[in-house]
């Protein structure tokens, strides 16, 4: 029996030792390739990416036209933009500004998120290849820097930096305006989750205290919603590293684990969490105007009329799941127009096999969640209202001309 228990021993300390020498090295060469992945879809110069600042030209959208902009994105700075917004409250007043190459909008966000990216990926290269961790503290250590790292780095895009309104009048960036606005008219560019925002403010004096009234805009940053895939999947992979990591050898007497849960039967991103493996939604899945032959997954009446990827992202987005978007068109959609191209891929699945989702256990539940949030979206309201109204003249005519025919 002692023998028994003394080569079970040796087993658990070769078993643990394994974990600490060759499964944290290899997840970390893992958790590496992700994030220089992920910093090759920053529009900036950093190491590993040797590109230059990269340019991008966006159109922002607002309900009603209340305020346009066209907006030219280099790098971390807006270097060209043309704002229009109506004044609220005032009738045929409009306001008209713009940003040029020689003063750019700084939007500190990207750089922010890219400094954190970076010393995340430095933590990992200060880890030689070769070097044999000794306990699990050290592990540890090494995870919670770069955990934070990528927290600080996701959050930097997620949150933005709220600022008084003063702090924004007398910002740096106000002043690249031309032609500057009035003292009670102010606007901000920041960055918010994958959309850039322009958020124009109006200040009103009301019995001595000042109020003000927002307007916003924005527009999708494609590169954006990439970087924020990655980021949310290294950080899964680095937590789940961290939690399964061994502490000491003591404690795996202690508790009497098995160590086949400490140690990795399989790599530590599973089928489910691996991107290229997430479940793929095309819009023809949800288009009513389709077959069953043609597309179509669902019945018509779960289905709404043309909807577009970047509505179902929204929708995804809004459920806190994890998104992607892919230049994709589906094999049976005919037409090359924009509207219908685009592919959705969503995380469905834990590495367990659990819903990330308990509400969304399969891929139908999922879509039929997506057909009836799309209807419900303003936008598509909107569509609907003004359909009916454009209905109606047609069906009062038809009347009139079959009156006449009887006579």
């Amino acid at each position: 029996m002692a023998d028994c228990e003394k080569e079970e021993a040796h087993n658990l300390q070769m078993e643990f030792e394994w974990v600490l020498h060759e499964e944290v090295h290899s997840s970390l060469s893992q958790l590496r390739n992700i994030l220089m992945e992920c910093a090759q879809r920053f529009p900036l110069a950093l190491f590993g990416n040797d590109q230059h600042n990269k340019t991008d030209r966006f159109v922002f959208a607002a309900p009603h036209d209340q305020v346009k902009c066209v907006a030219v994105l280099t790098g971390d700075s807006i270097t060209n933009a043309e704002v229009n917004f109506k004044v609220q409250r005032q009738q045929n007043v409009n306001m008209r500004t713009s940003i040029q190459s020689e003063h750019p909008w700084k939007l500190q966000q990207i750089q922010d998120a890219a400094n954190h990216l970076q010393q995340g990926i430095a933590h990992i290269d200060n880890v030689d290849r070769h070097y044999l961790f000794k306990t699990s503290d050290e592990v540890m250590h090494v995870l919670g820097n770069i955990l934070g790292c990528l927290q600080r780095s996701r959050t930097s895009l997620i949150v933005p930096r709220k600022k008084t309104i003063d702090d924004l009048i007398k910002s740096r960036n106000m002043k690249s305006l031309n032609p500057n606005l009035p003292e009670n008219l102010a606007i901000s560019f920041y960055i918010q989750s994958y959309k850039l925002v322009l958020a124009v403010y109006q200040l009103e004096n009301a019995h001595g205290s000042v109020k003000y009234e927002t307007q916003q805009a924005e527009c999708s940053v494609p590169w954006l919603n990439d970087a924020l895939v990655l980021l949310t999947i290294a950080l899964q992979l680095c937590q789940r590293l961290k939690d399964k990591a061994p502490r000491t050898m003591e404690e795996i007497f202690a508790t009497g684990l098995n160590i086949k849960i400490l140690t990795y039967q399989t790599p530590v991103t599973s089928e489910y969490t691996v991107f290229d493996r997430w479940v793929c939604i095309y819009p023809i899945y949800l288009n009513n105007k389709r077959s069953l032959a043609n597309g179509r997954k669902l019945a018509k009446d779960k289905c709404v009329e043309n909807p577009t990827h970047q509505e179902i992202r929204d929708v995804l987005l809004a459920a806190g799941l994890n998104v992607g978007v892919e230049n994709k068109l589906h094999p049976k959609e005919r037409s090359k127009e924009p509207l219908f191209r685009g592919r959705i891929r969503v995380q469905l699945k834990n590495d367990d096999g659990t819903p990330v989702k308990s509400e969304f256990p399969t891929r139908d539940s999922l879509l039929e969640y997506v057909g009836t949030s799309i209807s419900k979206l303003k936008t598509r309201q909107g569509k609907q209202s003004s359909s009916e109204h454009a209905s109606q003249p047609s069906t009062s005519t038809s009347k009139k001309g079959k009156g006449k025919g009887r006579r």
